[in-house]
């Protein structure tokens, strides 16, 4: 089902919707190599939205978070959740940060060095989304060490700005572009 919105006059951004998909997969080093590494790499980068998101009312922020993990060997998501905010705001999504301009959405790496290594330089100008466009942001990080076990996770962000959103967004299209920052992270 496709839901379609009009720009209201004098407020392009009042029919909008912002939709983030976070898709996160965690695994050790017990899936760091030979066909857990397969399966771990098989992990779908984008996934239909949840029936329930075509419910949100523009201006809306929908924020779809997923997780994969090695316990049953990627398989299947080991939690989802959708949430569904009333208007357009600044919002951060793990790693990112994302800034609604007039008629746009500017997305920004902000890097906490609290999540992880490697250490990374925060990017303020990642991707500039127009209406009715979407990119994917992917990232990898490690934590843990200091006498327990090194827990690795990758990261894939994906954030649309649509007029015309539905549930299949983020597979009908390819991305305008896709920044990758994945680490060695032995």
């Amino acid at each position: 089902m496709r839901h379609s919105r009009k720009a209201a006059s004098g407020a392009p951004d009042a029919q909008m919707v912002l939709v983030a998909q976070s898709i996160t997969t965690t695994w050790t080093r017990q899936s760091s190599g030979g066909a857990a590494a397969t399966r771990r790499g098989a992990v779908p980068k984008a996934l239909p939205l949840p029936p329930e998101a075509a419910f949100a009312a523009a201006p809306a922020t929908i924020v779809h978070s997923v997780g994969y993990h090695e316990d049953d060997l990627f398989a299947q998501p080991s939690h989802s959740r959708l949430e569904t905010l009333a208007g357009i705001a600044r919002r951060r999504v793990t790693e990112l940060a994302i800034y609604p301009q007039p008629g746009a959405i500017r997305v920004a790496a902000e890097w906490s060095g609290f999540r992880g290594a490697p250490i990374r330089h925060p990017v303020p100008h990642l991707l500039l989304l127009r209406p009715d466009t979407w990119g994917q942001v992917t990232f990898n990080l490690r934590t843990g060490g200091t006498g327990g076990p090194w827990t690795y996770a990758s990261h894939v962000i994906n954030i649309g700005y649509y007029a015309a959103f539905h549930a299949a967004c983020f597979m009908a299209a390819p991305p305008i572009a896709m920044p990758a920052f994945m680490a060695d992270l032995w």
